[in-house]
């Protein structure tokens, strides 16, 4: 449907969806999923169906999240470089809008670099991305890795970027190489103790040669804008680490600097105390995980982290935990270690496991997220099964990849209106192309329409402009019409759009802003 009206007919204003009351209920939302072996990404209701579908050009490679415009941004996958035999790799990195047209495309993809995993979204829409780079075999035994272990002509470490989406530049970046310590060689640098260097990383563990060199295999990085830093998941050493954001590049690749006077040094890190040579593996929490992150902020547990424990390893036979746990940071943003002994805290808070351990395992991949409602989305990987428990630890919504191939992992969205914020000139007018997305849980119901104007008149801040009925799967469309050029006046204003159910009214969607411009 197509709305033609004037600025002075625009909207009155609408609150967010609130989250689901209660638990023993899945949490309202639409959850974003890329399977393996599909070029495509799709949009999934509360009922298992596929309610909108961004169409892809390459394999994905591997994380996909919904920027706050409404528009994907996905990593693919790129072959033919070195590091595209590493599990994970992608290569490529692009948004693409609602309608699914091509955006921007980002690639690293050389002999000795490749994006790979995982990336996050920080508030100012910058994006952090994972990449691996080849330092190579020599200079691998030169910064006093241990022959013994060097058995490939590569050496793939960590390094994480920060690429501005606007400028398509980085402008922030962060090597896990400047940040080793070894006591092989004395000859070679930062020879030193492995126990008294906790906040740096043992080149020489664990004590093996990888596959393909690839010696951290981080999988997961995550974003804390409460303590502007850093987490990134460290699979191959069963631990996580937290970094400093708030340093420049030059400080980044020292030890002092930085909000916490660190430089790019670990602030803490978790999982496997082995890895600095303290404690033992009675002292381990950690066993190949995936998808660390700080529990979003409004929602319960906010500031906690939470992780996909896979399990491989794990004494007592492999099975996979989802595992919450309460950090030691201070409120200087810096973590406590008490003197010889190791970073906290010693189990997780709160962990999901299957009655039966063994019925929940994923040995590769896999994620979880906690919800606003209190629920925890989990993502069993290897399997491509997704679903959701309750704090009760039932399980209360299940969805299975059709195609039955692996998910690496998925989010879910409390967003039901499509794209998202936009623009308008003044001095030519235009339309804006909106579409409902409610699901099957709002099949066949009735809706209305409603904005505002901000700032504007009492007149125009509670107006309902249209009535309509969603279709069998929930959806409607609207395009806002201005009819020409906007009067001066409304240069610097914005209008707020929503959308909630009618018959009864217990529903009210996200809120779309679209910007007047000159």
């Amino acid at each position: 449907m197509v709305l033609s009206i004037l600025l002075s007919s625009f909207l009155a204003a609408a609150a967010p969806a609130p989250a689901a009351p209660g638990f023993q209920t899945p949490q309202q939302g639409h959850t974003l999923v890329a399977p393996f072996g599909s070029q495509d990404t799709h949009l999934v209701d509360e009922g298992g169906n596929t309610i909108h579908t961004w169409p892809g050009t390459a394999l994905p490679g591997n994380a996909t999240y919904l920027l706050e415009n409404g528009n994907l941004v996905r990593m693919y996958k790129v072959s033919g470089s070195p590091g595209s035999v590493i599990g994970g790799s992608g290569g490529g990195v692009q948004e693409i809008d609602w309608a699914g047209n091509l955006v921007w495309d980002y690639q690293v993809a050389t002999q000795t670099e490749i994006l790979h995993h995982d990336l996050a979204i920080l508030p100012n829409g910058n994006l952090l991305l994972m990449k691996f780079e080849d330092l190579g075999d020599v200079a691998a035994l030169a910064l006093g890795r241990d022959p013994a272990i060097v058995t490939t002509s590569t050496f793939w470490s960590e390094v994480i970027i920060e690429f501005d989406r606007e400028t398509q530049s980085i402008v922030w970046e962060w090597h896990a190489a400047d940040h080793v310590v070894q006591d092989f060689d004395p000859l070679a640098p930062d020879f030193d103790v492995i126990a008294d260097r906790p906040e740096r990383l043992n080149i020489n563990f664990p004590f093996e040669s990888p596959p393909n060199g690839d010696w951290t295999h981080c999988n997961a990085v995550a974003y804390s804008s409460e303590l502007d830093q850093v987490a990134i998941s460290a699979p191959f050493l069963d631990e996580i680490w937290v970094i400093d954001h708030g340093t420049t590049t030059a400080e980044a690749a020292g030890s002092t600097g930085g909000l916490r006077g660190r430089g790019g040094d670990l602030l803490y890190r978790w999982g496997n105390p082995r890895s600095y040579d303290r404690g033992t593996i009675a002292d381990q929490t950690l066993w190949n995980q995936h998808d660390i992150q700080w529990i979003a902020e409004g929602r319960p547990g906010a500031g906690n982290m939470l992780v996909l424990n896979n399990g491989n390893d794990r004494p007592g036979g492999p099975f996979s935990t989802v595992d919450e746990f309460v950090t030691p940071v201070l409120l200087d943003g810096t973590y406590t270690l008490p003197v010889g002994g190791i970073y906290g805290p010693s189990a997780a808070t709160w962990s999901w496991q299957d009655p039966v351990p063994a019925n929940f395992f994923t040995g590769f991949i896999g994620g979880a997220e906690r919800q606003p409602n209190g629920n925890t989305l989990i993502i069993e990987g290897g399997s491509g099964r997704i679903f959701e428990v309750d704090d009760t630890d039932a399980v209360v919504w299940t969805y299975l990849n059709p195609s039955g191939t692996p998910v690496f992992k998925a989010r879910r969205y409390q967003k039901f209106l499509f794209p998202g914020d936009a623009t308008l000139s003044a001095a030519v007018g235009g339309q804006v192309a909106l579409d409902l997305v409610g699901g099957n849980t709002f099949a066949a119901r009735d809706y209305f329409l409603a904005m505002r104007v901000v700032p504007g008149p009492p007149s125009l801040q509670r107006v309902i402009l249209d009535f309509g009925t969603l279709d069998a799967s929930g959806l409607a469309s609207f395009t806002l019409d201005t009819l020409g050029p906007l009067p001066a006046a409304a240069v610097g204003r914005s209008v707020e759009i929503a959308w909630g159910t009618q018959g009864p009214r217990d529903f009210l969607s996200d809120v779309v802003v679209v910007e007047i411009l000159p």
